[in-house]
């Protein structure tokens, strides 16, 4: 599908990686349509060019009007929320709002569709790299208070998948690894307090794939028909925790006296070389990506 000229739907768009996508399709000469429960959260999106419609995850029929007329969907909005493990609030959201946009689509006569999923699918996080093929989470995994965000991904993904097969929807799923980059609530913040603190990070291994290339992934998947039916790891490289933290102290100007190596192995890292050879995927520098962050912070405080 070549995006110049195409109405594509993109819910969550005014969440932290829905501006990402809105901005990268508007380049591309996309027209967008924020389908989102609050239109008035970021007035820079209609700045932008972007068309706002009011739906809610819970909403079906609401959904469904906000569809209308698209050629396509990005099914971007699920909750995360590192301060909140409640299990009901995932289902609620990510389960049942994931089923509605499907639902909504298919009723709105839309068949081609992204799903924003997640590497946190993968049940052996942290103990190897998984490829997209990697074992999951599923409905009988057990939840607990740190995982409940990944098992509600896992089954939002898979639920979609059936229900693609049985609606005849064309579908492409893409599984980012920890995302960061402007206005996220979550990582950044949390990232910037480490790199306050006189510490190292060397056995400590991230993915950390900024959301500017996140989006060109996703526009990328959306572009290419050869891509329906297939799942992609939208992942950083693999890389100590440090190297992104001595980044980000150069790019926010943190100066720290000296640096106590935390003696913490840990690896959160996951095989992007299908996204490579298929769709080009790859992830800029941490310093061009926080140099964009910032940047984006300036021009667009909140």
């Amino acid at each position: 599908m070549n995006l110049e000229g195409k109405r594509i739907a993109v819910t969550g768009a005014t969440g932290f990686i829905g501006r990402y996508l809105c901005a990268e399709l508007l380049r591309r000469g996309a027209e967008v349509i924020g389908v989102v429960r609050n239109p008035d959260r970021v007035p820079r999106l209609r700045e932008q060019g972007v068309t706002l419609r009011r739906a809610d995850l819970a909403d079906p029929a609401a959904l469904r009007a906000g569809f209308e007329g698209v050629d396509a969907v990005v099914s971007n909005a699920a909750l995360f929320d590192l301060d909140n493990s409640n299990w009901q609030d995932h289902e609620r959201t990510n389960i049942q709002g994931g089923r509605n946009v499907m639902q909504a689509a298919h009723g709105a006569g839309v068949s081609r569709l992204v799903l924003v999923s997640s590497c946190g699918v993968y049940a052996s996080m942290g103990r190897d790299t998984p490829a997209e093929d990697g074992t999951q989470y599923s409905e009988q995994s057990r939840r607990y208070f740190f995982n409940r965000y990944m098992v509600s991904k896992a089954i939002a993904e898979q639920d979609a998948w059936a229900m693609a097969q049985t609606r005849g929807m064309r579908m492409t799923a893409v599984r980012p690894s920890v995302v960061y980059g402007a206005h996220d609530g979550n990582w950044m913040p949390r990232l910037r307090r480490a790199a306050a603190l006189p510490m190292a990070f060397p056995w400590i291994r991230f993915s950390l794939v900024y959301a500017g290339d996140l989006a060109c992934g996703i526009c990328d998947c959306l572009a290419d028909d050869r891509t329906i039916g297939r799942a992609y790891n939208l992942a950083g490289e693999d890389r100590s925790l440090s190297e992104f933290v001595d980044a980000l102290r150069a790019a926010d100007g943190i100066r720290v006296p000296f640096r106590c190596p935390l003696p913490l192995p840990f690896r959160n890292t996951y095989d992007y070389s299908l996204a490579a050879r298929e769709l080009g995927f790859t992830n800029r520098s941490y310093a061009e990506g926080l140099a964009d962050t910032r940047r984006l912070e300036r021009v667009s405080p909140g």
